[in-house]
């Protein structure tokens, strides 16, 4: 977890207590705890990490689009209509993308 009371003050980051009693309080990786005041901006960590499945499979769908078309024979009229180098590129990219994860934080405001 990470708080700040607003944007011009640091950030405390760590691990949070109490949390369900209402009495939010953070332990700093040095050791000490903080206790979080109203008001203050909580960034919250979630357990299960993010992937880029979409953006992945986006990427990948316009490479194959784009080289569909650059493979494609002139006059270039009929380009992609019997290509499936479009949805093998999306997939790819997705499986990629399924690949990278990051961390997924979610912004609250405690009270």
């Amino acid at each position: 977890m990470r708080f700040a009371l607003d944007r011009g003050t640091p950030r405390t980051v760590g691990r949070s207590l109490d949390w369900r009693l209402g009495r939010p309080r953070v332990v700093t990786t040095r050791g000490d705890t903080v206790v979080v005041p109203q008001g203050a901006t909580l960034e919250v960590k979630l357990k299960d990490k993010a992937n880029r499945a979409v953006a992945g499979a986006i990427i990948g769908f316009v490479a194959g689009a784009g080289l569909s078309y650059a493979l494609c024979d002139p006059p270039k009229t009929h380009c992609g209509e019997e290509d499936p180098t479009q949805l093998l590129t999306a997939g790819l990219g997705a499986l990629i993308g399924s690949a990278i994860k990051t961390d997924h934080w979610v912004r609250v405001r405690w009270r």
